[in-house]
């Protein structure tokens, strides 16, 4: 969304505390005050560390030689949960996107138009997540054509042309602890959050 809105990433990544602060301000908005909270604290964890400490050494020295970016990686660990049925499942069973605008969002400089049109780009991704609803979405919100999100999209159509070297990649998130890292990681940082969070 920060995207749609052209604002800067410092602007929507607020502290922990800062995001905390929210819930007695906005206690009607608390599930939308955690979910927040969640994808803040999931995007402090440096994925290509992680993974590749899983990787063998001679891929990831490949990698490496090559330049793997953050939109790579990225890519490529969604690329995971993308392949997994249980997504698929809990995709067609979920609750459709309100695109309801609120006043955190406006406080971040959102704007109502920047909620609609998000929400509506994403309902079909969310009904059949793959990289291509993720590019009619990005196509849609008119971001095609934006560098960062074209490195993303370029991250995604690599993967999809090197199945060998995606296939190994894959392991690596696989064999890399990454979900329990990250549960781990959401679970330490809700602490104090307030004490009916979990």
């Amino acid at each position: 969304m920060r995207y749609l809105a052209g604002v800067r990433r410092q602007q929507t990544h607020l502290p922990r505390e800062a995001i905390r602060a929210w819930l007695p301000a906005y206690p009607h908005l608390r599930a939308f005050i955690l979910g927040y909270q969640v994808h803040c604290l999931l995007d402090e964890i440096d994925l290509a560390r992680v993974v590749g400490r899983a990787l063998h050494f001679n891929l990831l020295s490949a990698v490496r030689r090559r330049g793997f970016s953050g939109q790579q990686m990225a890519a490529l660990v969604e690329l995971r949960y993308l392949q997994r049925p249980l997504l698929s499942q809990r995709a067609s069973t979920a609750q459709p996107v309100s695109g309801a605008h609120n006043p955190i969002l406006a406080t971040l400089g959102i704007l109502p138009e920047h909620s609609a049109a998000l929400s509506d780009a994403l309902r079909e991704y969310l009904a059949a997540p793959s990289f291509q609803s993720a590019l009619r979405a990005f196509q849609q919100m008119g971001l095609a054509g934006d560098a960062r999100i074209d490195r993303y999209i370029q991250a995604a159509q690599a993967l999809e042309q090197h199945t060998t070297l995606r296939a190994l990649l894959l392991l690596g998130v696989r064999a890399s602890g990454l979900e329990r890292l990250a549960l781990e990681h959401v679970r330490r940082g809700m602490e104090g959050a307030d004490a009916g969070t979990r």
